[in-house]
């Protein structure tokens, strides 16, 4: 935020930690947590989202939901490197340090409109069998086959 005063970052959801040393930061702005069907309205606006995660075992092991979410929405990802991502690539930009956040930043800043709309295209054509009824018939068929084949005891 510092290296680009003329971008505004959002930080939506609750606080759960000291952000004593963001809070004069002019160009943060926190908001509390929003319904979920008030998530479109916000992306939309947005140049892109971020995911800035710690490298740790828990990030290493989650799936995040806001990463479809974002990309159903066809707005640009840039995230920290962890394995839940790499599925997603080339669409979701993954950094490791402060040089390439600014630079993936800076290019999805320079994106035209006709850009914006190709990447939008591409991620919900990505992301389009990845609905929860898709997830829900994926279950419901490993459920059956475990039951009309049992492994012997």
């Amino acid at each position: 935020a510092n290296a680009r005063p003329g971008i505004n970052f959002y930080l939506v959801g609750p606080v759960n930690t000291d952000i004593t040393a963001l809070s004069h930061i002019p160009n943060i702005h926190f908001l509390p947590a929003k319904p979920h069907h008030q998530l479109a309205g916000y992306l939309q606006h947005w140049t892109a989202a971020i995911l800035p995660f710690i490298d740790n075992a828990q990030i290493r092991a989650c799936n995040p939901l806001k990463l479809r979410e974002y990309l159903a929405a066809g707005c640009p990802v840039i995230s920290a490197d962890f394995p839940a991502v790499h599925p997603y690539q080339p669409l979701v930009t993954t950094v490791t340090s402060p040089n390439e956040w600014l630079q993936a930043i800076d290019s999805y800043c320079q994106l035209s409109h006709s850009e914006r709309q190709a990447y939008a295209k591409q991620a919900s054509v990505r992301i389009a069998h990845e609905s929860w009824e898709n997830r829900a018939n994926a279950v419901i068929e490993l459920i059956n086959s475990k039951l009309n084949n049992p492994k012997p005891l």
